[in-house]
């Protein structure tokens, strides 16, 4: 996967990362109140509009923000709040090259994506920046 990060005054695009590096990334990963303007997120490296982010609040609670594509173009995003543990969860699933939730991402299908989520992590996912509503 690929890595994208502003954190620690740092701004990191598109570098290779491994599980193991971002599990570390995300438990350094400031909150909002150390600073503000903050995420992490995560590209599959031969799929451009499969990504994944994550804003930090606190120690123990995160949002997570699934950008929205249909044909290559931006439409919105999905979003909810999460706990910590959760978080990495998610991320070792979407890590996971043999995992339904990866291969949902790369055939955009949202709404397995959403009933995944909400399955597997209790997780009632929210439209956000909506354009238009196709799902």
């Amino acid at each position: 996967m690929l890595i994208h990060q502003f954190s620690h005054n740092q701004d990191i695009e598109n570098v290779k990362i491994t599980l193991e590096e971002a599990f570390q990334r995300l438990d350094m990963q400031f909150t909002e109140t150390e600073e503000v303007d903050n995420f992490i997120g995560f590209t599959h490296p031969d799929h451009e509009h499969v990504f994944i982010q994550f804003i930090r609040h606190d120690a123990l609670i995160w949002t997570i923000d699934i950008p929205v594509f249909q044909d290559n173009e931006y439409i919105n995003s999905l979003s909810g709040k999460i706990d910590h543990n959760t978080v990495f969860s998610i991320v070792m699933e979407f890590f996971n090259e043999d995992s339904f939730f990866q291969k949902n991402f790369i055939t955009q299908n949202y709404q397995k994506i959403i009933d995944d989520c909400k399955n597997r992590w209790g997780l009632i996912m929210d439209s956000v920046n909506t354009e238009s509503n196709s799902l």
